[in-house]
């Protein structure tokens, strides 16, 4: 029996704050211990609730469009736990506190072309195999299963791929990539990069009082820059037009007219209006950032090249604006 764990149970109609209320004699670590175990089994219910019996992989080959509107069905499908607090901490332990939550993880991999992080290899299986949830050390009979999965396209592969969204699939892709080469990476060859490393930077930290800052500092930039190696090597090259901007070092751009109507309404305050659409626009929008640079450095080689131009347009006001502009 479990007192504290059943009364905790009892009380679970009640508000959080009535809870608290009626549980405030216990100890706050043993409060948090009877809460977090009443959690998950709310979550747990609350999930087979919802799923109703039904099989969650026919209901994505026939008509996913349920399943992508509802999370907790998606992470049940993909293997994820619905309980925030469980998958942050195993976020958090599996990556070294470099990602505190899955939508940070995910994003930081999606994006690892243009801002590399220094993830080690089970962070990038824990990706590929959706962020499912792993209680312990199954990561690898997980991520084996998934490849098994996904080179024989089995119902249950096909119909995570249906429900994913596009920054997990762009992190899977990437992650697909890495792993092998990560993989074949030695650990003689890593430890001696991290100490011709750690004998560079000790000159420059010989003031750093703080131990555990000094190990932070240390070891995960020298990974980190193995990593960008190991991206340039196994991603494809940039599109032969990005290429050939960078190996000119040219500028490149867009020419912007802007038109009547918004310089009626706009025109005295133009550049506050533009900077406000440029911040506010979608970052999945089409334009060359989106694309793949094959690293941070060509990346930001690009945003130091790109330019606008604002040529003054003098509308003819006898012709359709439209017709005006193209001629």
């Amino acid at each position: 029996m479990d007192p504290n764990l059943e009364l905790c149970r009892s009380l679970k109609h009640l508000t959080c704050t009535e809870r608290r209320q009626r549980l405030q004699h216990l100890p706050p670590e043993e409060y948090a211990r009877v809460r977090i175990i009443v959690e998950r089994e709310q979550e747990a219910q609350k999930l087979q609730e919802l799923i109703a019996g039904r099989d969650l992989i026919q209901m994505a080959l026939t008509d996913p469009s349920e399943i992508i509107a509802c999370q907790s069905l998606k992470y049940a499908l993909l293997g994820r736990t619905t309980y925030k607090r469980d998958e942050d901490k195993m976020v958090e332990r599996i990556t070294n506190s470099v990602a505190r939550t899955s939508s940070i993880l995910v994003d930081y991999i999606a994006r690892f072309d243009q801002s590399p992080q220094p993830f080690r290899l089970d962070a990038w299986k824990l990706v590929y195999c959706d962020v499912c949830y792993v209680d312990g050390g199954g990561l690898q009979e997980i991520y084996e299963q998934r490849l098994r999965e996904e080179e024989l396209q089995t119902p249950i592969a096909r119909a995570r791929e249906l429900v994913r969204y596009n920054a997990l699939r762009k992190a899977r892709r990437n992650a697909k990539w890495m792993i092998p080469a990560i993989e074949r990476f030695s650990d003689e060859a890593q430890a001696q990069v991290d100490q011709e490393y750690r004998q560079h930077m000790e000159t420059l930290l010989q003031f750093c009082q703080d131990e555990r800052m000094r190990k932070n500092i240390l070891a995960p930039r020298r990974y980190q820059e193995t990593l960008t190696r190991i991206w340039k090597w196994v991603s494809p090259a940039p599109p032969a037009w990005i290429q050939k901007i960078l190996e000119a070092k040219e500028q490149f751009g867009f020419i912007y007219y802007k038109s009547r109507e918004v310089e009626q309404r706009h025109g005295s305050n133009w550049r506050s209006v533009w900077s406000g659409i440029n911040q506010h626009s979608l970052q999945d929008r089409v334009g060359w950032d989106s694309i793949h640079c094959q690293g941070h450095d060509n990346w930001m080689a690009l945003h130091r090249l790109e330019t606008e131009k604002w040529p003054t347009f003098s509308p003819n006001e006898s012709m359709a604006e439209d017709d005006d502009l193209r001629k």
